[in-house]
């Protein structure tokens, strides 16, 4: 799912993947031209090393089929709002930080994540 995501940035400088990784969902947003990822999570849990190098992966994947230079990729590990604990909101969540992440078009996405913080 990843791979497909990168593959129809056809040169978009960011993509935004919704991702379960097993009961509950969260954001990850790839910055293709600054090599970064922001993980948005409204239960404010992080990534485990393993979907952390399953990302980097695809990314450096993506940026070597572009003939780009590639390094590694640096994390962000965004606390937005939580959700209630206990509630079944998590997808409201990735809504919500990918629309706020998409107003304001000429900030970066660097100053948008500080919204977050």
């Amino acid at each position: 799912m990843a791979a497909k995501a990168l593959k129809k940035a056809n040169g978009r400088e960011i993509v935004f993947l919704p991702y379960n990784p097993g009961g509950h969902w969260v954001l990850v947003v790839f910055d293709l031209v600054h090599m970064h990822f922001y993980w948005l999570d409204s239960l404010h849990c992080e990534p485990t090393e393993e979907l952390k190098l399953f990302f980097e992966s695809c990314l450096i994947f993506y940026k070597r089929m572009q003939g780009s230079r590639t390094f590694s990729p640096k994390w962000h590990y965004i606390k937005g709002p939580r959700q209630p604990f206990g509630s079944l909101q998590c997808g409201y969540y990735v809504m919500k930080f990918m629309t706020d992440l998409m107003e304001e078009s000429l900030l970066s996405i660097e100053a948008k994540v500080h919204y977050f913080k």
